[in-house]
């Protein structure tokens, strides 16, 4: 080969780094039962638009890992 990087990610690109800056941000340890997060504020965190195919895939594993 010629020494180049491939970046190709064969099972999408990874949803880890979004979803440690979700973890990050709300600390749901601290959170109660009945607080809300708003898509507002999470969309700006991830930068995607809700119903887009990286957000639900980011919000599901972070959903997940919660």
């Amino acid at each position: 080969m010629s020494g180049r990087k491939n970046n190709v990610y064969f099972g999408g690109i990874p949803t880890g780094p979004d979803v440690n800056k979700l973890n990050d941000t709300f600390k749901l340890r601290d959170m109660a039962q009945g607080d809300t997060i708003l898509y507002s504020e999470v969309s700006k965190i991830i930068e995607q638009e809700p119903g887009s195919s990286r957000w639900d895939s980011v919000t599901n594993a972070w959903r997940k890992k919660g």
